[in-house]
């Protein structure tokens, strides 16, 4: 068969598996770099990878819940190059009363990082969600227990289980990185993977402030505290919290910082824009928008990227500040949109409210550069 006839025989995969297979591929670059491993024979090598490609989604069915497993699965979708940035940060600590914590992966960009935490239970222990209760059924804890209807209290009763803990988790330096979200999955061995993800104060603005190109962003040191708490005795006392210490070290941006050059004024929103900025990395595109008011209003205008369509592109939400000045409050608004793999030639933004969304028409195109 010609090379042509096999390239076309399994079609086009699709890019959240490309991602596993490289993620796969790298994996196993890094652990023949750490040791030496025999030779392998080229029909083999073909055979293991024509097991991947028909398996199509081996990496999930496998139930291992690595961060591209957790972040599709919420479809935050990162650049291939986030592959290769992926770091296993050395330990400290990860010893508890109720289970043992290991920060599997990590990915930081100097302003997100998003955490892989592997969490293997004591004897006797059941792990669950952080807001799990005695009634919910086993099917809620992951693809691990899919289809069993039985409830958390009377599965632990009758395996022997006599501790069910819920697991929080959080940074012991809040000014220094901030846990927002935690998602957990079962695994096939009754241990949890959960997702840790956070944001680093002003990270935006560290990010704008370097040249965008450089080796190593920055570090990033994390004091995670690992909160067991027994459901049927919801007690924090101090040896149930479990510390585990790690640095990360941010990845460098692909593009940016860009920005315009002109201040633009929207008439109908009392809004003058000052600025935009903007900057990119694997794992997302972040902007900063200076503004000013031009009147008094009830309710301040914020200002929301759109596409073509008119549709809002913005990704994970908006944070605004506001400073006093002599010429009234320049305002700030931080904005986080799905990462591109150029830097965009401009950016459309238009005004709106809680109380009004205004017309694509109205809005106006800031040229980057």
């Amino acid at each position: 068969m010609r090379d042509e006839d096999l390239k076309n025989a399994f079609g086009k995969a699709d890019p959240s598996f490309e991602r596993r297979v490289l993620h796969t591929l790298t994996t196993i670059k890094m652990q023949r770099e750490e040791k030496p491993v025999r030779k392998i024979k080229f029909g083999l090598i073909l055979a293991i990878v024509l097991i991947i490609i028909l398996g199509g989604v081996a990496l999930a069915a496998a139930n291992q819940w690595g961060l591209f497993e957790f972040l599709e699965k919420h479809d935050m979708t990162l650049l291939p190059e986030a592959v290769e940035t992926i770091e296993h940060p050395e330990q400290n600590g990860g010893d508890g009363v109720y289970a043992t914590f290991t920060v599997r992966e990590a990915l930081y960009d100097e302003v997100v990082a998003h955490l892989v935490v592997k969490a293997i239970p004591k004897e006797g222990v059941l792990l669950v969600l952080p807001d799990s209760s005695l009634n919910d059924r086993m099917s809620e804890l992951g693809k691990a227990f899919k289809g069993n209807s039985e409830r958390i209290g009377k599965y632990a009763e009758q395996n022997g289980l006599d501790k069910i803990v819920r697991v929080t988790m959080g940074n012991d330096d809040y000014d220094a990185f901030s846990v927002e979200t935690i998602d957990a999955e079962a695994l096939d061995n009754g241990g949890m993977a959960y997702r840790v993800s956070g944001s680093v104060p002003n990270g935006i603005d560290l990010l704008i402030s370097g040249d965008g190109q450089r080796e190593s962003a920055g570090s990033l040191q994390i004091t995670l505290r690992c909160i067991q708490t027994d459901i049927n005795d919801p007690q924090y006392p101090e040896d149930r919290a479990t510390v585990v210490a790690f640095d990360l070290t941010a990845m460098p941006s692909n593009w940016g910082p860009i920005s315009s050059d002109e201040a633009v004024t929207f008439e109908d929103a009392g809004l003058i824009v000052e600025r935009v900025v903007m900057i990119g990395t694997p794992m997302a595109t972040y902007g900063k928008i200076e503004y000013r008011t031009t009147r008094d209003v009830d309710w301040k205008e914020h200002l929301i990227p759109v596409d073509e369509q008119g549709k809002a592109r913005i990704y994970e939400g908006f944070d605004d500040r506001g400073e006093e000045s002599d010429t009234g409050t320049l305002y700030q608004q931080y904005i986080t949109m799905p990462a591109q793999e150029q830097p965009p030639s401009h950016i459309d933004l238009v005004p709106t409210s809680m109380y009004d969304v205004r017309e694509p028409s109205k809005a106006i195109a800031f040229p980057l550069k």
